[in-house]
């Protein structure tokens, strides 16, 4: 298989995530918990218990969710759960893309998704996993981390799909 389609793929799902992020931003958000507190001189609003962020065609579901705005607009989204889950339905070409891991944080600024713990990603039949995921879509660079006491072996893995199309890149 080409390295070429690899890294494509794996880009295409790390994108897809921040790029809904960034899209949906204008949209409103509608955040469901069981508790809520929300300290407006430092900007951070906490919700704990069965967390339910949506935004269009953004969803977040986490046991716990931190947002941290500056000068009135949300800089800095963080989840943890068991698992956190994100997906977003693109909805121009309705494909599906979900993410896990026991905690995420979303840097709007810096354009930075990164998932820790149990860490994968899923689109169209192909998967990505490993303990620790940084995706960076100023530069489009992915990193992927294992856990070398961990039961793969300290392995990222993917998984790809056999090209449809014939060709491979």
């Amino acid at each position: 298989m080409c390295l070429t389609r690899t890294a494509l793929a794996l880009l295409l799902m790390s994108l897809c995530m921040t790029s809904a992020l960034a899209q949906d931003s204008s949209a409103p958000i509608t955040v469901e918990a069981d508790q809520l507190e929300i300290d407006q001189k430092s900007g951070i609003s906490i919700y704990q218990g069965n967390v339910r962020l949506q935004q269009q065609t953004l969803l977040l579901l986490a046991e716990r969710l931190e947002l941290r705005s500056e000068q009135g607009e949300i800089s800095r989204v963080y989840a943890e759960g068991s698992p956190v889950h994100l997906e977003h339905k693109d909805p121009q070409t309705g494909s599906l893309t979900r993410a896990d891991a026991s905690r995420m944080e979303y840097r709007l600024g810096e354009g930075t998704l990164e998932l820790k713990g149990d860490a994968r990603l899923w689109r169209e039949g192909e998967e990505f996993s490993g303990t620790h995921l940084i995706y960076e879509s100023e530069t489009q660079v992915v990193r992927a981390f294992g856990d070398p006491q961990g039961e793969e072996s300290g392995r990222v893995r993917m998984i790809l799909q056999p090209n449809r199309g014939g060709n491979d890149e």
